[in-house]
C-alpha cells in the first residue's frame, strides 16, 4: 500500500506540474490536489487496493457511493449533511482529469474513470411513499377468490417484488419470465436489459395466475403475460389502476398510491432492510447511482446508519 500511494502522490505532482505548464488557475490546482488527497486516502483503507493495476472502474465506483454518504465538513452545517451534488461532481472530476492525464501519458494502459457519470440534479420523491405494514395491508386486501382478484395479486406482488416500472410490467412476455429460476428478463427505458430476480411471494401469485387465469383469457397469438379480460391481449392498465384506487380504499390508507409507488416501495424497504445502493441501482435499472441515491433522502439519517452499517465498504470509521 505504501508504495502505490507514494506512486499516486508523485503522479499527483507531476499532474498538477502539467496544470500549471497549461495556465489553469492556482486555485483550480490547489483543488484537484485536495480532491485527489481526499481519493487516495480513501484508497489507503481498501484492503483489496494493493497496486495501481488493483485502481478499477469498479473501485471508483464504490468511492462514487462514499461520496454520496460522506458528511460535509464545512463549517457553515451545523448539522451533518452529506455533499452535495455539486461538491461532488467536482471531485468526480478532478478523478477523471487526473486519471485522462495518467492515460495519455502513458502511465497507465486504460483509463478506469473514463466511464464515470457526474451526478445529475436530485429528484424528489413522492411525499408519502408506502410503509411496509401499509404494502401488506394494501396487498392482503386483494380477493384470491376471482380470476380478477387473481391477475391483480400477480401484478402487484410482481411489482412490490421486483421494482419494475409502470411500461416494463405491461410488455412482459411469457419468453421474458424463467419462472424455475425465480427470474425475469426485463427490457427498460433506453432499451437496456437486466435481469430481477422474482420473490417467492410474487412467483406463486405469477404461477396462479399463469396456470389458472392466463389460460382462459388470453388470445392465442398473444405473448404477453398480463392480458384483459375482455379482449386477450396486453392492456395499458388504465382498469388496473381503477381497481389499485378501491384497493387503497378498502385498506384505509392515506395515501395516493400509483403503480410507480410500488417501485419506491421497493427500493426504500431494500434500502431499509439494508441493501446497498449498487444492488438496488442493478435492480431497478437506473443508469448511475446519483439516481438511485434518490431514497437517501427519505428518513436520511436513519437510511445513512443503515447503508453505513451494511454496505461492505462502508463499514470502517469516518475520518
Amino acid at each position: 500500500m505504501r508504495a502505490l500511494l507514494k506512486t499516486l502522490h508523485d503522479w499527483k505532482e507531476t499532474f498538477q506540474q502539467y496544470l500549471r505548464a497549461r495556465d489553469y488557475s492556482p486555485l483550480t490546482i490547489e483543488l484537484y490536489g485536495y480532491d485527489l488527497n481526499h481519493f487516495f486516502e480513501w484508497l489507503e483503507e481498501q484492503n483489496k487496493v494493493r497496486s495501481v493495476q488493483d485502481v478499477t472502474n469498479a473501485v471508483l465506483r464504490e468511492y462514487q457511493i462514499h461520496l454520496m454518504l460522506r458528511p460535509s465538513r464545512s463549517p457553515r452545517h451545523r448539522h451533518p449533511r452529506t455533499l452535495n451534488t455539486g461538491t461532488r461532481n467536482r471531485i468526480l472530476a478532478s478523478l477523471k482529469a487526473f486519471f485522462r492525464y495518467l492515460r495519455k501519458t502513458g502511465k497507465l494502459l486504460s483509463n478506469p474513470a473514463a466511464e464515470l457519470e457526474s451526478a445529475r440534479r436530485a429528484q424528489k420523491l413522492p411525499k408519502a411513499i408506502p410503509s411496509i405494514s401499509e404494502m401488506e395491508r394494501l396487498l392482503q386486501v386483494i380477493p384470491g377468490d376471482s380470476d380478477v382478484g387473481l391477475h391483480d395479486q400477480a401484478v402487484f406482488e410482481l411489482l412490490y417484488s421486483s421494482g419494475l416500472r409502470r411500461a416494463e410490467f405491461l410488455n412482459l412476455k411469457l419468453t421474458d419470465l424463467r419462472l424455475a429460476e425465480g427470474f425475469a428478463h426485463i427490457l427498460g427505458k433506453g432499451r437496456k436489459e437486466r435481469i430481477v430476480p422474482i420473490g417467492k411471494t410474487a412467483l406463486a401469485a405469477l404461477r396462479v395466475y399463469l396456470g389458472n387465469v392466463r389460460p382462459v383469457w388470453a388470445a392465442a397469438d398473444c405473448g404477453y403475460v398480463f392480458v384483459s379480460k375482455l379482449h386477450g391481449r396486453n392492456y395499458d392498465g388504465g382498469y388496473v389502476m381503477e381497481r389499485l384506487k378501491r384497493y387503497v380504499k378498502q385498506a384505509n390508507l392515506k395515501k395516493a398510491v400509483t403503480f410507480h409507488s410500488f417501485r419506491h416501495a421497493f427500493a426504500t424497504h431494500m434500502l431499509e432492510g439494508g441493501a446497498d445502493l449498487r444492488s438496488i441501482q442493478l435492480l431497478m435499472g437506473h443508469s448511475d447511482l446519483d439516481v438511485t441515491s434518490i431514497y437517501l433522502h427519505v428518513e436520511p439519517t436513519r437510511l445513512r446508519e443503515i447503508v453505513l452499517r451494511h454496505h461492505p465498504r462502508e463499514t470502517h470509521d469516518e475520518t
